[in-house]
């Protein structure tokens, strides 16, 4: 399904929304958190790590173990997304309840009515104002969440061969996509586990090698038609 493909458009979308970037934009405000001016590889990450689990109640990723990112939601403007796109309040990712282990705060997102490439939120893991670097995590098997909502997701970890270069990857295929795998998501709260080994990239997609030393960003795709998204307890393992 070529929806998921990520496009020139979708590209140029994360590169305004999504914290550091080959062109150096973001819509960070000055209410919000702040991203470090400059970012380098991040190699040695322990096995069991923390990504986020939205508890201190704001959009960054916890930087007490060297992760920066800033969450953001974009779509391809045929639908309707909550939080909006592009500027919206500082905070308004982050909802009431959480996971059991978290149980404070969550992530949310909905989305409905997408005809194009679709919608999604993501996270770079270790960006910059005005850049984006790597992170080794090939000491985990794999990445661990909790989720609950409507619909079905793509989860989909980046690497440079497999980013756009227009997004400032190493892809300059027509058909660039991640590696990810499909959870379809439960009333209640439900742990998942993906391996790192059971990742794929779409059977559409160009080709590309499988890089866990060279994470960019994760992020959570729509997958057939509308989505209710919560989201909590990152946790590489």
């Amino acid at each position: 399904m070529r929806s998921r493909v990520w496009t020139a458009a979708a590209a140029a979308a994360c590169a305004v929304a999504c914290g550091g970037n080959a062109h150096g934009s973001s819509t960070e405000s000055s209410d919000e958190p702040s991203l470090p001016a400059a970012c380098s590889a991040l190699f040695g990450l322990p096995p069991s790590l923390l990504v986020d689990d939205f508890e201190d109640g704001d959009e960054l990723l916890d930087a007490s173990v060297g992760l920066h990112g800033l969450w953001y939601v974009e779509n391809d403007g045929t639908g309707r997304q909550s939080p909006p796109a592009g500027e919206r309040a500082p905070r308004s990712l982050v909802a009431e309840p959480g996971a059991p282990n978290s149980d404070a705060r969550a992530l949310h997102t909905e989305a409905s009515g997408f005809r194009g490439w679709g919608a999604f939120v993501g996270v770079r893991l270790n960006a910059a104002v005005r850049a984006t670097c790597t992170v080794d995590a090939s000491a985990s098997r794999g990445l661990s969440l909790w989720a609950r909502g409507k619909g079905r997701v793509r989860v989909n970890f980046a690497t440079p061969r497999t980013t756009p270069s227009g997004d400032g990857g190493d892809c300059s295929a027509p058909a660039c996509s991640d590696f990810g795998a499909v959870v379809t998501l439960q009333d209640d709260w439900t742990r998942h586990e993906l391996l790192f080994e059971e990742l794929e990239q779409p059977d559409w997609a160009d080709a590309a090698d499988w890089e866990p030393t060279r994470l960019v960003r994760l992020s959570f795709w729509a997958e057939q038609g509308d989505l209710s998204l919560w989201l909590d307890d990152l946790r590489f393992f």
